[in-house]
């Protein structure tokens, strides 16, 4: 964020290790993990072990009373370095103009004493979007914004390495890449299915990718990938007996379309970018991929080879095609779903459908 008073994680962390407290906190980004790491050492730094029923509040932002937010804001601490008063999930936008005022007023009259921190842990924010627009011209210069984003893979496989190191466990680069594939690469998750590893593999052993699809859940993106392989792979059993795991999971038939259709579309932007001799992983980062579709994107460069562009086209029609039958009434979802998978497979045999 091109802001002054905007702080990324090592700036927060020394600024933290000090001492040191700013009086508002707007805390937002993509990694959970790192919002409520933080949020919870502003308030740990405030309040003094015992006195949260007295010096901490926590207010709901879809509830939120300005009036209540201004009482408990020029409260002093009972016995506490600062009183903290955390909103959580707040949206400035629905806000009437009235209400805008008297909320610029409440956080004007702060006193030194309280610490007032805006945690959103479950909303999406952009200070490009409309909705957010006046909130971050108004008070840019007044709240001091940190925000989380996911980290770099890099990063996330070296969280990985350290968490197994401490638990005794080996992994290698290439086992963590795969993690990180069929699973997430969010720090949060991976660390979660890290630990499932460890507990069940104990002290000393080495994970291996089998492992992995033992123990680890798969996103759904993996797990609709695997139907792409199989189709492509021509395994008409496979990739039945995958569909019907999806659905018995309850898994969304309009969205396993969906991301199939997607899985087709990059095969098709890959076969496009190699033959005209260009770099797919540049071309998808001017389409508007993030580096964390990379893994994605290098497994279906792997299959878009043994695929014609024409036939992939045909492919992506039908999965088309599909995609409107399942969002009109009338049809069986599964039936549909069934139908597309073997349409699809006769495409790739080479047969004339």
């Amino acid at each position: 964020m091109a802001k002054t008073n905007a702080l990324n994680e090592t700036m927060i962390k020394n600024q933290l290790r000090e001492g040191k407290l700013e009086k508002l906190y707007f805390i937002m980004g993509e990694d959970g993990l790192l919002k409520q790491k933080y949020c919870d050492k502003i308030k740990s730094m405030c309040v003094s072990s015992g006195m949260e029923a007295f010096d901490l509040c926590e207010l709901d932002g879809k509830s939120l009373q300005i009036d209540t937010l201004n009482d408990e804001l020029i409260r002093f601490p009972l016995m506490s370095p600062k009183r903290c008063v955390v909103l959580t999930n707040f949206e400035f936008s629905p806000l009437k103009q009235n209400e805008r005022k008297d909320f610029f007023k409440a956080i004007e009259n702060i006193p030194d004493t309280t610490c007032f921190i805006i945690y959103q842990s479950g909303i999406a924010v952009d200070e490009k979007d409309d909705k957010w627009k006046a909130f971050f011209s108004k008070y840019k210069d007044i709240f001091t914004f940190v925000n989380f984003g996911h980290r770099t893979p890099a990063e996330v496989r070296a969280s990985i390495k350290e968490f197994c190191r401490r638990k005794g466990v080996n992994i290698d680069i290439s086992v963590m890449n795969y993690m990180m594939e069929v699973s997430s690469a969010d720090l949060n998750t991976m660390r979660h299915e890290s630990e499932k590893l460890c507990r069940y593999l104990g002290e000393g052993a080495t994970v291996t990718k089998a492992d992995v699809d033992k123990i680890c859940s798969r996103n759904k993106e993996a797990s609709v990938f695997d139907l792409a392989k199989f189709i492509i792979a021509k395994d008409a059993t496979k990739a039945l007996e995958k569909l019907n795991t999806l659905l018995f999971n309850g898994e969304n038939p309009v969205m396993l379309c969906s991301l199939m259709t997607n899985n087709f579309i990059d095969m098709y932007r890959v076969r496009v970018a190699i033959d005209s001799g260009l770099d797919p992983m540049k071309v998808y980062e001017q389409l508007g991929y993030t580096r964390y579709n990379t893994f994605r994107l290098t497994n279906v460069s792997k299959i878009s080879a043994r695929l014609s562009k024409k036939a992939q086209r045909t492919c992506i029609d039908l999965l088309c095609e599909a995609d409107m039958k399942l969002k009109s009434t009338g049809y069986d979802s599964r039936a549909v779903l069934e139908n597309v998978i073997l349409r699809l497979m006769s495409i790739v045999k080479g047969e004339t459908y």
